[in-house]
């Protein structure tokens, strides 16, 4: 009896030892992560307009540390036969779900991306699986390398609560109530519903879903 109580002992602290190395591997891992953002955005300078090839669109389209997106100069078929060149121009930017998106186009493919995943991606580099990219400021609409961050998703909602865009931060608890009712009803969109409540999409959309507010019935 003895000896087994021993050999779980044993067992029992390997595992310990085990989730302890775990935890600090991804402390370290994390920690190395925030200090390549910090170093990768530290060689632009703020008040100089940088551009850079998008990856995945090189060629096609350049994103700049002012948040801009253009297209570069190319030769593309013309619908009629032919080849037609296209000069360096600034693309236009719609606001959605209080984001900048872009349209981009490439071998007769169009994608409606977000501004501030571009910038990130050209400048900071590739996501991290299961990361968001994150608003230094709070500020969606401000999209230059300095002020975007790739971090974990609920360190991201820690910043929506510090910031006050937090969809919990502006509805109460019989608003969300008569949101459900509305969602149920089948008669208001998600869109119609977040202009009512001055909130975004994403925001109804998770209250649908149940990622939010899911205690509340």
């Amino acid at each position: 009896m003895r000896l087994e109580n021993s050999k779980l002992e044993q067992g029992w602290s390997s595992i310990k030892l085990t989730w302890f190395l775990s935890s600090l591997l991804c402390l370290a891992l994390f920690a190395l992560l925030r200090l390549e953002n910090s170093m990768n955005t530290l060689y632009y300078p703020k008040n100089v307009e940088v551009w850079k090839d998008i990856p995945g669109w090189v060629g096609y389209y350049q994103v700049s540390t002012f948040g801009n997106v253009r297209g570069v100069t190319r030769y593309v078929r013309h619908r009629f036969g032919g080849k037609q060149l296209l000069k360096k121009m600034v693309l236009k930017q719609t606001k959605k779900d209080k984001r900048f998106e872009v349209e981009l186009n490439k071998k007769h493919s169009r994608k409606l991306l977000r501004v501030h995943t571009l910038v990130a991606l050209a400048f900071i580099g590739p996501r991290p699986l299961g990361f968001d990219v994150c608003h230094e400021d709070g500020n969606s609409y401000n999209n230059t390398p300095h002020n975007l961050r790739y971090d974990t998703r609920s360190s991201n909602e820690i910043d929506k609560i510090k910031h006050g865009t937090s969809c919990k931060n502006k509805l109460k608890i019989e608003d969300v109530l008569f949101i459900k009712k509305l969602i149920n009803s089948n008669n208001y969109s998600l869109t119609k519903i977040s202009k009512i409540y001055k909130v975004t999409i994403s925001c109804i959309s998770s209250i649908k879903s149940g990622k939010t507010w899911a205690w509340l019935q």
